[in-house]
């Protein structure tokens, strides 16, 4: 017979070239056709519960790999919690009211030209267009989740719930309503909050204003601004009460400065010849009056102020308590005009009728040049600085005092009480919760009021006779959250008082009929802030919390904190026990993705070209808590631990084709040690994964995988075992072994990569579902549990044998290098020592340190050509090329080739198994 025909060669269908992208729309195509998520669900509706409550993205735009990172690091957490055993619900959810979707609607039509009702409805529909899209996509992603039921900030029910968070605020005291400055955005037209701005640079004038003291004629107080434009709005000049203040003569004039800032200025301005005439402490100066250099009817006022520093400036603050908070709390001392003569879009009203109707931020050379006339400019220049701008619209935005309704976060000690919480969250990475923390700390109060139309209506009236604000009466409350949820919020912008509130539409103070509804809606970090209401609370009861929040590091100053507020303010406690954030994605490079750089790739084109399994294992390959690189470069290297992953899985499959798990296995006891050591370091494997996903180092997961199959199982195992596994009889003990460690491995392999390669581990369960039938999904598995007894002896005396090949294959490689021999198996290794326990070792163990070493023989014996061994210095080694004869069918050198004559070119095992097969 053929020799070929005589061996055990592996035989499988599992393609090495995976073909993603269509074996995968197979696998979700089944799925969704046997409901995956509901079988996964049904098999633990009885085991303890793990919530990982999703953070709403907004209904806006196609998926980035921002999502794609976010979404997956989340469902790779929610598969490993299910194979742990955990019922983990997964109810995705979608944010959909706001500015985001408002500024996309405009792009194609002007908002003044519809009526509310039919503004609103395009807003939901363009919502339920971009979730009914993003949903598909995340399903392609392999995310498993309630896709059919998520949850929706427009639902009736969820807007319902967010109005009794609101309620509890309102009738706890926590809401109040105040006219102070607030972030406004003259593009959007509506107050922001905090967490809605963000910081870019920004070029704006530096300018040095004198301002006239009025009792010592041609003595001047010198500020410093970069808004121009707020100068008319100018009521007050803050000094710090400690300062030095020098008077210097400049020219003609005298001027007032803080001393430690006096010298920076002149260098700035171009002054060398002055004279100091005097010097005042900040005390001192206080209370004093100047001339407002361009309002002649106004007289600004000297104060105090501790916030003024000596960074830059004058030590001179300049103070408009309309356009600033300092400025704002500094005006209510001292009972100063909170003044803002600028109208919601952003430009000058009739009360400063000089520039009256044009847009401030494109005023401050005009103000300049007003300022000039009247010989205030001491000085003008430019100045790049951070300046606050609309996360929305991008544009700058400003401060302006309107009339706005905040939340309170200092009453009844709800910052206190939220920082305290803070610290019984478990914070991933630990640095998070300085960063939290420092927000909590140093946050004003919460500007919960936005003026526009698409979102929740601010539940509150106003009684038109007595002028009281209705904002915390259970009973209004209780009707209007009944109202919405049986007619969803349009209802409230269409239907009048009467129709919402019945016979409660009477003023709780004086009794009038003439309550008049806001027409603000809230924030809607209101809405997302409100989920655990809706969701959390649905499935894990009142009070009880989300078990994780997983977020990118940007929540922290949103969905984070504005959750952690309002839980402590409803439930008084943290709505998490843990809180994960993750980096941005970026280039390789670490630039921001920007369409106009040319440097953005999106999550579809990376599932087109590689499969979504490889955009999986790209996300568990990075350690998320740094910002996340991503190029082609990059998912080419992923690929290629992929190929190698899947290649172990292919190469144990095609030696599994004769074995039957019930019947064949092996025992423990009975392993060769080899055997019995590759699944010591396998259950390593097993133990080491299952802390690293407990920890959420999912790239230690991917290094350690990846090491595993390169290293342990190609490098040290597999190839050696072919050896065993091709030429040995097919029922040989030994043979037997090695497929029972294969199975063993392979199994463990495919569920601690199920969280990750989702797709491709279901392919390799069919596969071992056909040897032996489990459970129908690898999805519905548990975590692997490798059971086998061993001891320090054991482990010491293989991590040796393992340590030596090290120094064995090196000089194996050297050999390859000078042409002496092709392959391991052209070899023999020789070994000794002159510790008689370590050669006894050596003597018991030969001919599987010959097998792991994939050499034809291994003689323990004493040479002149032998070096130590670079660990073990009492172990000498030497590697010489066979004298001998190659054997045919193993490829094995053995002096007993040639010496047969029936089967000359067979060594003396291959020649009986040949023979035994002929018999048959």
């Amino acid at each position: 017979m053929a020799y070929k025909d005589s061996l055990n060669l592996p035989q499988t269908d599992f393609k090495m070239k995976a073909n993603l992208s269509e074996r995968e729309t197979n696998f979700l195509e089944k799925w969704e056709e046997e409901n995956l998520y509901k079988k996964i669900m049904d098999s633990r509706k009885d085991s303890e519960q793990y919530l990982l409550h999703d953070g709403p993205p907004y209904a806006n735009g196609d998926l980035h790999m921002g999502h794609a990172l976010n979404k997956l690091l989340k469902d790779i957490v929610m598969r490993f919690k299910t194979l742990k055993g955990y019922k983990t619900p997964y109810i995705p959810g979608w944010d959909c009211h706001g500015l985001p979707i408002e500024l996309k609607v405009t792009e194609n039509v002007k908002e003044e030209d519809l009526t509310i009702e039919e503004f609103r409805k395009k807003c939901r529909n363009y919502a339920f267009k971009y979730v009914k899209k993003h949903v598909k996509e995340f399903k392609r992603y392999g995310v498993l989740g309630e896709w059919e039921k998520p949850y929706l900030t427009l639902h009736p029910n969820y807007e319902a719930n967010v109005l009794e968070v609101v309620k509890t605020l309102a009738v706890n005291g926590f809401i109040y309503k105040q006219k102070k400055p607030v972030h406004w955005c003259p593009s959007c037209h509506t107050a922001l909050a905090f967490s809605e701005v963000e910081y870019k640079e920004h070029q704006s004038p530096s300018i040095y204003v004198k301002f006239e003291d009025i009792e010592d004629k041609n003595t001047y107080f010198v500020i410093w601004t970069t808004t121009p434009w707020t100068i008319p709005a100018n009521y007050a000049i803050a000094l710090n009460p400690h300062f030095k203040y020098l008077k210097l003569k400049v020219n003609d004039e005298y001027w007032i400065v803080a001393e430690k800032l006096w010298e920076d200025m002149a260098k700035k301005i171009g002054i060398e010849d002055y004279e100091i005439v005097d010097t005042y402490t900040g005390d001192e100066l206080a209370g004093k009056k100047c001339q407002h250099p361009l309002i002649e009817n106004r007289k600004s006022k000297v104060v105090l102020a501790d916030y003024v520093t000596a960074e830059e400036g004058t030590g001179c603050v300049h103070t408009a308590p309309g356009h600033g908070e300092d400025d704002f709390y500094t005006g209510l001392k001292h009972d100063l005009p909170i003044f803002a003569p600028v109208d919601d879009r952003g430009r000058y009203t009739e009360e400063f009728e000089e520039l009256e109707g044009q847009k401030v931020l494109e005023s401050n050379e005009d103000v300049v040049e007003l300022l000039k006339n009247v010989k205030a400019l001491i000085n003008v220049n430019k100045v790049t600085h951070s300046y606050p701008h609309c996360e929305r619209c991008k544009n700058p935005v400003i401060f302006r005092a309107t009339e706005q309704w905040f939340i309170d976060v200092d009453k009844n000690d709800l910052r206190k009480n939220t920082l305290k919480s803070i610290k019984d969250v478990k914070w991933v990475p630990p640095t998070s919760e300085n960063r939290i923390t420092s927000m909590v700390a140093e946050r004003p109060d919460w500007c919960i009021s936005r003026q526009r139309s698409w979102g929740i209506p601010l539940p509150f009236f106003h009684c038109d006779d007595c002028g009281e604000d209705i904002i915390d009466n259970e009973k209004i409350f209780n009707r209007v959250i009944e109202f919405v949820k049986e007619n969803g919020t349009d209802a409230w912008f269409v239907k009048n008082e009467n129709e919402i509130l019945g016979d409660l539409n009477n003023c709780p103070n004086c009794g009038s009929g003439n309550l008049v509804k806001s027409v603000n809606i809230l924030d809607v970090w209101i809405d997302s802030g409100s989920s655990f209401k809706s969701v959390v609370e649905a499935w894990k009861g009142i009070k009880n919390k989300a078990d994780m929040y997983l977020e990118g590091s940007d929540q922290h100053r949103g969905w984070f904190q504005s959750s952690i507020l309002l839980s402590n303010a409803v439930n008084n406690q943290a709505p998490f026990n843990e809180v994960i954030t993750h980096g941005f994605v970026v280039d390789a490079n670490g630039k921001k993705m920007s369409k106009s750089i040319g440097n953005v790739t999106s999550p579809k084109e990376i599932i087109e070209k590689y499969g979504a399994d490889s955009l999986r294992l790209w996300v568990a390959s990075e350690n998320y808590r740094d910002d996340v690189p991503v190029s082609d470069e990059i998912m080419k290297r992923v690929t290629e631990a992929y190929r190698r992953i899947r290649n172990t899985f292919r190469f144990i499959l095609g030696n599994l084709y004769d074995f039957d798990p019930d019947k064949n296995r092996v025992k423990y006891k009975n392993m060769p040690e080899l055997d019995r050591y590759m699944l010591y370091r396998l259950k390593n494997i097993v133990d080491k994964s299952n802390k690293a996903y407990e920890n959420y180092n999912f790239h230690k997961i991917y290094h350690m995988v990846r090491n595993f199959c390169v290293k342990d199982l190609s490098g040290f195992y597999l190839d050696g075992a072919k050896s065993v596994l091709y030429p040995y009889r097919e029922d040989s003990i030994e043979r037997r072994s090695i497929q029972t460690v294969m199975w063993d491995i392979l199994k463990a392999l495919t569920k601690i990569l199920s969280p990750i390669l989702v797709y491709t581990t279901e392919e390799v369960w069919e596969y071992l579902n056909n040897i032996k039938k489990e459970e129908d999904s690898v999805h519905l598995s548990y975590w692997p549990e490798i059971e086998i007894e061993t001891d320090k002896e054991f482990i010491n005396r293989w991590d040796k044998v393992y340590e030596i090949r090290g120094t064995i294959q090196k000089l194996l490689e050297a050999k390859r290098e000078n042409g002496e021999i092709g392959h391991a198996l052209d070899s023999y290794v020789y070994l000794f020592s002159e510790n008689d326990n370590e050669l006894k070792m050596l003597q018991n163990l030969k001919e599987q340190i010959k097998r792991a070493n994939v050499v034809s023989n291994v003689y323990i014996e004493k040479r002149d050509d032998m070096i130590q061994d670079e660990y073990y210095e009492d172990i000498y080694i030497s590697v010489e090329k066979s004298p001998d004869k190659k054997c045919a069918r193993c490829w094995e050198y053995s002096h007993k080739v040639g010496s047969f004559d029936d089967y000359e070119d067979l060594c003396e095992r291959c020649r009986e198994i040949v023979l035994e097969k002929e018999k048959k």
